[in-house]
């Protein structure tokens, strides 16, 4: 899989560590599950801004995408939508409770196909400006 970040030169983000990384690796380990097997290259980009207020994270993959019937409940506890899931069905709701936690949100983008964006918006805590 090639992996991509572009980052957009901003200010320095404070956020709670242990939640973003739970965040993150729920939103890779999909990424890495769902990836097109067919495509010839599998990909996940990451696009990252930051100002004093929030960070932007946009991740995005050209795996398998979600269908449209699926997309509005794949932050449900327990919802699996494809046979191709092999786990619990609580990463996407845990990702969803934790950005609740630090104040963030999220969007999600996907077409069958061709791949999924999540964008995510976090809080930028504890910023000063003489950093």
């Amino acid at each position: 899989m090639r992996l991509s970040i572009e980052e957009t030169p901003g200010v320095p983000f404070h956020s709670d560590l242990f939640r973003l990384t739970i965040i993150l690796n729920n939103i890779i380990a999909n990424a890495i599950q769902f990836r097109n097997q067919e495509a010839e290259e599998s990909h996940l980009s990451f696009v990252i801004s930051t100002d004093t207020s929030r960070a932007h994270i946009r991740i995005s993959d050209n795996g398998i995408g979600i269908p449209p019937d699926s997309l509005s409940r794949i932050f449900d506890m327990f919802y699996r939508g494809s046979e191709l899931s092999t786990g619990s069905g609580l990463g996407l709701y845990i990702v969803k409770q934790a950005l609740q936690m630090i104040d963030g949100k999220i969007g999600v983008v996907s077409h069958p196909g061709q791949g999924t964006t999540f964008t995510l918006t976090l809080k930028n805590y504890n910023y000063t400006s003489s950093q």
